[in-house]
């Protein structure tokens, strides 16, 4: 479940993050003197989309990284022990899919 959590934690982020930039101009509406990549709308709306590639590329290296740790879960012989490190890695990125979500609805 930790693990399912947090790749929706991230997921969700990446998607606000890849919205966001591919939509600034009509998300935000403000000054652009003053905004990253002005201070004309061109230049903000560019520098907002290519911040998200690399949110976007960390997000699949997550996701990837959490599809290995559920694989590493299952165990397909009964009665037999699987690995012991997805155990630790699931609680962790349990209390991480928290933290960013906590911090995500703090910035509202």
């Amino acid at each position: 479940m930790a693990l399912g959590l947090f790749g929706l934690a991230v997921t969700f982020l990446a998607g606000q993050a890849t919205g966001n930039g591919l939509l600034y101009p009509l998300i935000d509406d403000h000054d652009y003197q003053h905004s990253w990549g002005g201070p004309t709308l061109l230049g903000a709306w560019a520098v907002h989309a290519l911040l998200a590639v690399p949110v976007v590329l960390v997000a699949l290296g997550a996701l990837r990284g959490v599809t290995l740790a559920d694989r590493a879960l299952i165990r397909d012989v009964p009665g037999e022990r699987g690995p012991w490190w997805p155990i630790p890695l699931a609680g962790a990125l349990g209390l991480l899919a928290v933290l960013l979500v906590n911090a995500w609805l703090h910035q509202l």
